[in-house]
């Protein structure tokens, strides 16, 4: 009797291990794709780099963080880690992203992490096709997924 209850605690150890594992599907966050239609929905706030990958590579960031914000008028605005840069960006039907033109920016100089950091954030950020929203996160990628730019709104 004692092997067949030995069995039994070890299954339900392992089946609660294996549940306990699992995301619920309520806590999942679907991505909603930015298009022309629903642009609005990420105008006006601040965005706040949290991570940059570029060539599937994981990008340290150093110093203070960038930040982008996004007017009704497809103006871009923001902070490249030393200076402010501005610009235009386009959305098509379908969730086509592209950034007409080069950045204006400011031009003052900075340690060389944050310049190298700040050189490669506006190299980068016109090489993406598509964004997509999820709760206060914003991604920023290419299809492929080899650049992601992950951004966030403090929440409050």
């Amino acid at each position: 009797m004692k092997y067949k209850h030995g069995w039994w605690a070890v299954t339900l150890i392992v089946a609660l291990l294996l549940t306990g594992c699992e995301t619920p599907q309520s806590q999942v966050e679907t991505r909603d794709l930015i298009t022309a239609n629903n642009y609005s929905r990420i105008v006006g706030m601040q965005w706040f780099l949290e991570s940059m990958t570029i060539d599937s590579q994981r990008y340290p960031l150093a110093g203070e963080r960038p930040y982008i914000q996004f007017a009704q008028d497809a103006k871009v605005t923001g902070f490249a880690t030393i200076n402010r840069f501005f610009g235009g960006v386009q959305f098509g039907p379908k969730g086509e992203l592209s950034w007409p033109g080069p950045f204006g920016m400011t031009r003052m100089a900075g340690t060389d992490a944050m310049m190298k950091q700040e050189d490669t954030f506006v190299k980068t950020l016109p090489k993406t096709e598509q964004m997509s929203v999820a709760g206060n996160r914003l991604h920023i990628y290419t299809k492929d997924r080899a650049i992601e730019l992950v951004f966030y709104v403090p929440v409050q």
